[in-house]
């Protein structure tokens, strides 16, 4: 009987060794999810942009937190185009030859070589905010800055012979002679630049991917918009007091000067073309997109 006893003690201590072992491996263990690889700082990568409105761009990033990660870049865009691309009948053009304009220019005939000229520098930082563990889509937050100028557009020749000579441009098509503006000629150039109003642009949106990749490679998309303060075409003209100022050309404005220069009414194409600018150009915010390719270092 004793021997018996000791036999069912036995058991019992085996049993209950064993039943949190068994209840141990039977416990179902959470993996760990997508972002809780990011730490402070743990992480770094470089980024290389494969579509940016801001050109060829470079970025360096880190992970703060498995909720967020902070990046910097910097892009430039190196780009003219002096030379008509194509054949134009319309505009006398042939491709391959310098792009070149005949003017009226308040009574006085004027041969124009020109060119489109685009020489950006842009910064940014962004900060990427991760609601989801499991979840590469992002909401961000940061600042633009660099270049207000998108597009020059200017002479290639000087035009030495016409020193003092300028378009009379009246804003909001006041033709009042105290709200003369000459844009004129200055050290043989003249040009027209389409630009934002802003040199410091805020920016929201949203993506997916993050900077730091959970991979050793990975492509990140962004889109959302910055608040540039609208975008018009600026020049440098004088008032009627001799003071040099870079104002922006408005739709009355644009109307009545090309009237000026053709000598006859503005058509309606040309009121109404001129109407969609002034609206636009009075929009705050523009569209922002850019696909990034994402390699983390460690």
């Amino acid at each position: 009987m004793k021997k018996t006893i000791l036999t069912l003690l036995a058991v019992l201590a085996l049993a209950s060794t064993a039943a949190p072992v068994a209840f141990a491996g039977n416990k179902k263990v959470e993996e760990p999810k997508r972002n809780d690889q990011f730490g402070l700082f743990n992480h770094v990568a470089i980024g290389v942009d494969l579509i940016s409105p801001d050109g060829f761009g470079l970025s360096v990033g880190t992970s703060v937190f498995p909720w967020m990660q902070i990046r910097a870049g910097y892009a430039i865009v190196p780009w003219s185009l002096t030379k008509w691309p194509a054949n134009i009948p319309e505009a006398g053009a042939q491709a391959g030859q310098p792009i070149a304009f005949d003017v009226n220019w308040e009574g006085r005939n004027i041969h124009l070589e020109a060119g489109a000229f685009c020489m950006r520098h842009t910064g940014n930082l962004m900060i990427d905010f991760f609601p989801a563990r499991n979840s590469s889509f992002h909401l961000t937050a940061g600042v633009i800055g660099g270049s207000t100028n998108i597009l020059t557009l200017r002479n290639t020749a000087p035009l030495n012979d016409y020193e003092g000579v300028g378009f009379s441009f009246y804003p909001g098509g006041n033709t009042a002679m105290t709200n003369l503006h000459r844009i004129a000629i200055t050290n043989g150039n003249i040009g027209f630049t389409l630009g934002r109003a802003w040199a410091v642009r805020p920016y929201l949106g949203l993506g997916w991917g993050s900077f730091v990749p959970s991979k050793r490679v990975g492509v990140m998309f962004d889109m959302g918009v910055e608040y540039n303060g609208g975008i018009g075409l600026y020049a440098n003209a004088k008032d009627i007091h001799g003071t040099m100022k870079n104002i922006k050309l408005d739709g009355p404005g644009l109307v009545n000067l090309i009237e000026n220069m053709t000598d006859k009414p503005a058509d309606e194409g040309v009121k109404k073309a001129a109407d969609i600018y002034d609206t636009v150009s009075k929009i705050p915010v523009s569209f922002y997109l850019k696909l990034a390719l994402v390699v983390k270092i460690f």
